[in-house]
């Protein structure tokens, strides 16, 4: 089977959806598949693509994302207005032309469009290419779009266009990638959309590695920090309760880059090591006590909320670490995971009852076998094997008899 992969991320080491993408072409590539890659990419970025995915592409084209942060200007719903609508009915329809011509000029028979949709550009590029091409597709989705369009200030008009061009898009498409099963059950209700999760996997195998001084309690914290207030309040609570309790000095360790240099100043028991490639940072993530896992409460966000799912929490399950779920009563997380079964649900912004969950789980003596459980709850659905049994699905492809894809 020969696919054609139309993304604004495509697959790179740099970047948390560049990882997965690379992880999913890899699978194709085990099986003698062969990817065509066509990027359409923010100029800003720049993703690192290793040469073992490079070199296997039939075809790689690459080409400039257009903006789609108007509205964050000044006059921004005009602009937004303006500039929006004219990527829309002007330049992406040109995009599409010239992607589908080269594609054509490749000389290679393609069986599929495999298209990852984040914002307007994708949303209403992709119909276009495929429609050029006569070829179907499936379309992958790590984020609601409204969370896109929300972040990046699109005026009323654009926002209700491309939300309707999204749902043709997910009426037309073969399937849906879904982020979770949260989306996947939504999507399906919302759009009579064909979906399947696909949800951030890693390797089954676990190197646990015990921390050996029991003096202090260790959290921490991998990836960046979009939940910011939410993350105040995490480090408000534990201020609250002077970073010890029975007699054990609290450190939170935050594996990320991002992180603002006057917290770790004023707060000398957050520990930064900056970004740590993955191998690394699942040894540093076993040492631990408590992994921490915070989602958005802002109303704002609640789609986001409700439908994404956070890679961190892929890796903290698969540490064998118990993890604490911060985030609201609706999110997929809180649902994912079960309280004081498989790790530990905090559904509160409030400081005291934040500190009143981490004294009981510091006091719990079934937080070991928590841990474990979580990591079982990593090897039912979280596995490499699991991802790309659910991805060949979503693709209609057999492999090795795996069933076509059906909702």
């Amino acid at each position: 089977m020969h696919i054609l992969l139309l993304t604004d991320i495509p697959p790179c080491t740099n970047y948390t959806a560049g990882l997965v993408q690379k992880q999913l072409c890899e699978f194709l590539f085990e099986e003698g598949h062969q990817v065509s890659c066509v990027s359409i990419v923010d100029p800003s970025l720049t993703p690192c693509i290793p040469d073992s995915i490079r070199e296997k592409f039939s075809v790689f084209l690459s080409f400039d994302k257009p903006n789609e942060g108007y509205g964050r200007r000044k006059f921004g719903a005009l602009n937004s207005l303006i500039f929006n609508n004219y990527n829309r009915k002007i330049f992406l329809p040109f995009l599409a032309n010239k992607i589908s011509n080269e594609i054509r000029n490749s000389n290679n028979t393609f069986d599929l469009i495999w298209s990852v949709i984040q914002g307007q550009t994708m949303i209403c590029l992709v119909p276009k290419v495929a429609n050029k091409l006569n070829l179907e597709y499936v379309v992958e989705i790590w984020d609601p779009p409204e969370w896109w369009l929300d972040e990046n200030h699109f005026d009323s008009y654009s926002y209700h266009k491309v939300m309707k061009a999204f749902k043709r898009l997910l009426l037309n498409a073969k399937c849906c990638l879904a982020a979770s099963h949260n989306m996947a059950k939504e999507y399906k209700e919302k759009y009579s959309a064909v979906c399947v999760p696909v949800i951030p996997s890693l390797k089954a195998y676990s190197p646990f590695i015990k921390k050996s001084d029991n003096s202090e309690f260790h959290i921490g914290y991998s990836g960046q920090i979009y939940s910011k207030n939410e993350f105040s309040a995490f480090i408000d609570s534990l201020d609250s309760i002077k970073w010890t309790y029975q007699g054990k000095r609290i450190i939170l360790y935050v594996f990320t880059d991002y992180i603002d240099t006057v917290i770790l100043k004023q707060h000398p028991n957050i520990k930064s090591s900056g970004w740590i490639p993955q191998e690394e940072l699942l040894k540093r993530l076993s040492c631990m006590d408590l992994c921490y896992c915070p989602y958005r409460f802002d109303k704002k966000f609640e789609v986001i909320a409700r439908l994404s799912f956070p890679s961190k929490l892929t890796s903290y399950l698969k540490s064998g670490v118990p993890v604490l779920v911060h985030a609201p009563v609706y999110s997929s997380i809180s649902n994912f995971i079960k309280d004081g079964i498989t790790g530990y649900v905090c559904n509160t912004t409030n400081i005291d009852d934040i500190a009143e969950k981490v004294k009981l789980i510091i006091n719990d003596g079934n937080r070991e076998s928590i841990g474990m459980n979580g990591y079982q709850l990593f090897l039912k659905f979280l596995t490499n094997e699991t991802m790309k049994k659910s991805f060949y699905k979503s693709l209609g492809m057999r492999d090795t008899n795996y069933e076509h894809c059906t909702d």
